[in-house]
């Protein structure tokens, strides 16, 4: 049987902290940028849920903080080099702390195939002056996304590329045109997106 996976978070709360974290952030020249990452994963995998039951986070900051911010001063010195290898640390550190019904959610993704397709994306991006950035952001989430388990059984994705990247394209020229104020709505539409299209077969 294949079971929705269900998101019950409020836009209005998410978009007014992220925005405060986010602006935290550039006063503290990126110092911050790991807390904001952070708080913004954690908001949305501790509102995802199966069948009434809440989907656990059993993460530390403190570990996650630390870490993400010496990825973070690793990929300024490697001139953005090491961008997808932060980026592939938090996700797989999220995803491999997940729990359902007291069972670890699994994760079987392979980080050398995600780290040079990530690589490549992200140097398009550059070379397409960001116009490949939302697919870089699709590919990024999908990946991770359609290599869990839960108890064996894979979740599945069902949403579309073409739709995801003509809106995603839009809040990306949206938070441009206003100096980065709509960010916090297009990683909220990002997100919301993939968790409000998948399910599992349980």
């Amino acid at each position: 049987m294949t079971k929705k996976i269900e998101y019950n978070g409020d836009f209005l709360e998410y978009f007014l902290i992220s925005l405060l974290l986010l602006l935290l952030s550039v006063i503290t020249f990126g110092i911050a940028l790991p807390y904001w990452l952070y708080w913004s994963l954690k908001y949305f995998f501790t509102r995802l849920e199966i069948d009434g039951e809440p989907i656990d986070f059993t993460g530390d900051f403190g570990e996650y903080f630390l870490t993400s911010l010496l990825l973070l001063l690793l990929s300024i010195v490697t001139f953005g080099l090491a961008l997808p290898y932060w980026a592939y640390w938090s996700l797989k550190y999220f995803f491999e702390r997940l729990e359902y019904r007291g069972t670890p959610i699994n994760y079987t993704g392979d980080f050398w195939e995600y780290f040079f397709i990530a690589l490549l994306l992200m140097i398009l991006s550059v070379l397409t002056f960001g116009l490949v950035t939302p697919y870089l952001n699709y590919w990024v989430l999908k990946y991770f996304f359609t290599r869990l388990e839960i108890a064996g059984a894979p979740i599945e994705y069902s949403g579309d590329f073409i739709e995801y990247f003509i809106i995603s394209l839009l809040l990306m020229f949206l938070s441009a045109v206003t100096f980065g104020l709509a960010t916090p709505y297009w990683a909220y539409w990002s997100l919301k997106y993939f968790f409000t299209r998948l399910e599992v077969r349980i």
